[in-house]
């Protein structure tokens, strides 16, 4: 905020339900960033913990709409071309942005899974 630099946020869905409605008070204080939402529907890195675990599925929130509730503009991205096209009208919305990017539930990044390998091999 004090740089005012527009900032982009990544972030799964697990994260956001934890803390993601703070969105809500961008309007109020008349910042715009950019968060993109990745959404597989479940806690991942419980998931590689705990993969039998029951918990790790997510209630599935429309986080798009979620976002015009608050006063921002929401992009249901559930292909490459809609992220590209929603990152291309980002860039020039005035209220913040948030881009749903659904993924597949398996689908999680190269660095969780080298943490948690690692993590796994000090015990």
């Amino acid at each position: 905020v004090t740089t005012r630099k527009r900032p982009l946020v990544l972030v799964g869905d697990g994260g956001f339900q934890m803390t993601g409605q703070e969105i809500c008070h961008c309007p109020r204080f008349g910042i715009n960033p950019i968060f993109i939402v990745f959404n597989n529907s479940r806690w991942g890195m419980q998931q590689l913990f705990y993969p039998t675990a029951k918990f790790n599925e997510l209630v599935n929130w429309s986080y798009a709409k979620m976002a015009e509730l608050w006063g921002g503009k929401g992009y249901y991205c559930d292909s490459c071309e809609k992220l590209y096209k929603a990152l291309e009208e980002a860039k020039n919305n005035k209220e913040f942005t948030l881009i749903e990017a659904v993924i597949a539930k398996e689908d999680l990044s190269e660095e969780l899974l080298a943490w948690v390998k690692e993590l796994h091999a000090q015990k």
